[in-house]
């Protein structure tokens, strides 16, 4: 037997509502210029996180060893935290064979982060990768070589360095490396000391990691439930993390939702009001790469509009969404 929906009619009541429910998110530092520039003896394909950056191809003859190549590489940098710059150097002309670049990533608060071909052995993994001649011997591309969860933990060759040419058509200058070792410029790098070929097509790997800043602190807002009935208790949460390298002290500010009362809060925070607003606020002191939560308690104790309709609506048991103020019919189980 159907239930007689007599006195149980849809009901929607227009109305306007502004709500303080604020999410928050992890907002990487903004990227204002990344670029590449990379010169290799004789050919290379380079990539960030899997993502192509340039590939010279195999060329065999006139090969682009006396180039060097400018790229820009933002579009491959769409998230912060680590990365991993992968290069696949190798051989055509069997005279040598080596690999230079410099990274430069410049952040909107005017940091930079810079990676060079430098054989620092705490950031950059090398292994050999065949001969691209050879049918014995032929380049196999480990799967996900250049992405940045691939485990490179077995690839120990040493990344040799040697002085660049000097000549600004296949060097990099950087005053860095200002001196007598290396004049001014990026030095070159290679599986082989000396930088030389030790076969014609001789082809390696390089993976160097690197980081881009995220901000320093995310705050993520969440709601216990957003459809309500009157009277009933609502928990908002601010779960925070500390990403910088320091502890950090900052504040977190909360305007109630004018349809709400305050009923508590935990880990010490305030209550302020400014005319109908009620503030609620939290001073949080947080380390290096720790996070915490806070959480405030408030009654839906009034309906998002006034008036007649109001009082029947309230006699009827009606619910409302504290988010979008939309109201609902309620019924046991059932809303209509």
């Amino acid at each position: 037997m159907c239930a007689s929906s007599h006195g149980r009619k849809r009901f929607f009541l227009p109305l306007l509502i502004i709500l303080f429910f604020m999410p928050f998110f992890v907002f990487p530092l903004a990227i204002t210029s990344a670029t590449l520039l990379i010169s290799a003896d004789d050919c290379f394909a380079a990539y960030i996180d899997g993502c192509l950056i340039y590939d010279t191809g195999k060329i065999t003859s006139n090969s682009p060893w006396d180039e060097t190549f400018t790229e820009d590489v933002t579009g491959c940098l769409t998230k912060c935290g680590p990365h991993v710059l992968a290069i696949n150097y190798y051989d055509t002309e069997g005279s040598v064979c080596r690999v230079t670049y410099k990274l430069l990533i410049t952040m909107d608060n005017g940091n930079s982060v810079v990676a060079y071909s430098d054989g620092n052995a705490s950031t950059i993994r090398q292994t050999s990768n065949g001969n691209i001649f050879s049918a014995t011997n032929p380049q196999v591309f480990p799967p996900g070589w250049n992405t940045l969860g691939y485990d490179d933990s077995g690839w120990t060759e040493t990344a040799y360095t040697c002085e660049a040419n000097g000549n600004i058509d296949d060097s990099i200058t950087d005053p860095v490396f200002n001196g007598a070792t290396y004049g001014g410029w990026v030095p070159y790098m290679s599986y082989n000391s000396g930088c030389g070929a030790v076969n014609t097509g001789d082809s390696n790997l390089v993976r160097q990691y690197f980081t881009t800043p995220c901000s320093p602190v995310s705050i993520t807002k969440t709601i216990s439930t957003t459809n309500v009935s009157l009277g009933q208790v609502i928990t908002y949460c601010f779960d925070y993390h500390n990403y910088d390298v320091a502890t950090v002290n900052f504040n977190i500010w909360d305007t109630l939702p004018l349809v709400t009362d305050f009923v508590g809060c935990d880990s010490g925070c305030t209550t302020q009001t400014y005319g109908s607003n009620v503030v609620v606020s939290w001073p949080v002191t947080v380390a290096s790469n720790a996070a915490g939560v806070v959480c405030v308690w408030v009654a839906a104790n009034r309906f998002p509009a006034e008036g007649p309709a109001e009082d029947l609506f309230a006699m009827a048991g009606g619910a409302f969404n504290i988010i979008t103020g939309k109201r609902q019919w309620v019924s046991g189980n059932e809303n209509y």
